[in-house]
């Protein structure tokens, strides 16, 4: 009767320890070796690919992005700069008055925009000043890095896996009572 009391617990315990869903961070970091200059007319493209990180199952709850900027024409001038992010071809956020010495800037990113595993991020710049169609005075910036944070959560046993479980180990308590 020990012994299946003892079988009795150590299933429970297993049952309530296969229950379990954690969240984990996955990190996807882009740093080119030279940082990349941003501009109304050159604006800069990457990706982050999570995809050799995600395990068969896995789902991505949410995600952030941190964008590492600085801006070395804030010296001569001091105009604020407008950053627009897009991501995966859709409105992203926007990033205003990029610091000369550089900061980082939070973005949150739709989880769903992950699907894929991978986030393809273009950053432009704005105008200052437009002469009709022509701008005369664009905004830039320095691209450093970008840090794609995503919160995932690890695939939970369907009961009827939780069920065939206990079915075996009840049944292995009782062929060791027959002996």
């Amino acid at each position: 009767m020990k012994l299946i009391k003892r079988l009795a617990a150590a299933a429970s315990f297993a049952i309530a320890a296969c229950g379990n869903v954690n969240a984990a961070p996955i990190i996807s970091v882009v740093d080119p070796h030279l940082d990349a200059y941003v501009s109304l007319l050159t604006p800069y493209t990457y990706t982050h690919d999570l995809r050799s990180q995600l395990l068969s199952g896995m789902q991505i709850e949410s995600a952030s992005l941190v964008v590492s900027l600085w801006d070395l024409t804030d010296v001569l001038f001091p105009i604020p700069e407008t950053l627009n992010f897009s991501f995966d071809g859709a409105s992203g956020g926007t990033v205003k008055d990029v610091a000369l010495g550089g900061a980082d800037y939070s973005l949150n990113v739709a989880a769903a925009l992950l699907d894929d595993g991978m986030l393809t991020v273009t950053i432009t710049a704005g105008c200052n000043l437009r002469l009709g169609r022509v701008c005369v005075l664009p905004q830039d910036a320095i691209f450093d890095k970008s840090v794609l944070t995503a919160e995932v959560t690890a695939p939970v046993p369907e009961p009827a896996s939780l069920l065939t479980l206990s079915l075996g180990l009840l049944g292995l308590a009782a062929a060791r009572r027959r002996r």
